[in-house]
């Protein structure tokens, strides 16, 4: 069990004994460190840093106060004062985040660094939810922005070009290759907002090279092209199809499926199948041959 957070032991440290959290991205805005050496410089520093001690170690690891040591250091100050939490390493992980959470100083990118330390740490997707006060899915999704971006798409998120609800969007498309760049291009190009963004990578991710060759030069995110909806309906089926070939290929390689196999990724892919197939059953008399043939029941036809 987490031991109780104590912050009541207030102390005038050594600069030299004080270092960095391991949760901490090395990034740091100039201007703002010169804004506290000036404020600092006149009036001193009026905020105490908050530090945790590490039990095996001689030195405070700095929870919150990273701008402040580094402004301090350049006045050439030997001491600041500093707030001394009490705790274990898991207690000043959380006191590190909501630290950062109160003064809303995490960064998107900073907060999926920090699940990753978490997760090597040991701890569960909902142990560091709990941290962030957000749920599971909340940290899986900003995990992919440090996963699944392509480095110069997430370094426009980590300068603040880039919206978090928009880099969660392109984690949708291939990071190893320049579709992210180039969707971001259009998306920008044509001002599209949240919702036209969102909408727009869905057909990207449908369309076939045709079709992306001709919206990269055409006047509108989507232009009409002449193709019915039976013609996308029988493509993506085919794609469908290629996929579910290709993955009961995977397993049928690769024993001890349970040991393996993405649990959420398929949990979610077997709800949007059921959907699909509900939808379609109600708005088409009859059924599927292979349903007529075996009357199973819609998921085994499926799956």
């Amino acid at each position: 069990m987490m031991e109780t957070v104590s912050r009541k032991e207030r102390a005038l440290l050594p600069c030299k004994t004080l270092e960095d959290s391991s949760l901490h991205i090395k990034f740091y805005s100039e201007e703002h460190i010169m804004q506290l050496v000036q404020s600092i410089g006149e009036v001193g520093m009026v905020t105490p840093l908050l530090v945790w001690k590490n039990p095996s170690e001689k030195k405070y690891q700095i929870l919150n106060g990273h701008y402040r040591i580094r402004a301090a250091r350049r006045l050439k100050l030997s001491s600041v004062p500093c707030h001394i939490v009490n705790g274990d390493e898991e207690c000043s992980m959380k006191v590190y985040c909501q630290s950062h959470i109160l003064h809303r100083s995490l960064g998107p990118i900073e907060e999926a660094y920090m699940i990753e330390r978490f997760l090597s740490k040991g701890l569960t997707m909902e142990r560091i939810g709990h941290f962030f006060k957000h749920d599971k899915s909340w940290v899986s999704r900003r995990r992919k922005l440090l996963l699944k971006l392509h480095p110069r798409v997430r370094q426009l998120l980590e300068e603040g070009e880039l919206k978090p609800r928009l880099a969660q969007e392109l984690t949708k498309l291939p990071q190893d290759n320049e579709e992210q760049e180039k969707v971001y291009a259009l998306l920008t190009k044509h001002r599209a907002t949240k919702d036209t963004a969102c909408k727009f990578i869905d057909w990207w991710l449908r369309a076939t090279d045709e079709e992306k060759k001709a919206v990269e030069h055409a006047s509108t995110l989507f232009p009409t092209l002449q193709r019915g909806p039976k013609d996308l309906a029988k493509e993506r089926l085919d794609n469908w199809d290629t996929i579910i070939t290709n993955l009961q290929q995977l397993i049928k390689s690769n024993k001890d499926i349970n040991n393996w196999w993405p649990m959420e990724e398929w949990d979610h892919v077997y709800h949007s199948t059921l959907k699909l197939a509900t939808t379609i059953q109600s708005n088409i008399k009859g059924e599927p041959r292979h349903a007529k043939n075996n009357r199973r029941s819609t998921t085994d036809a499926i799956f």
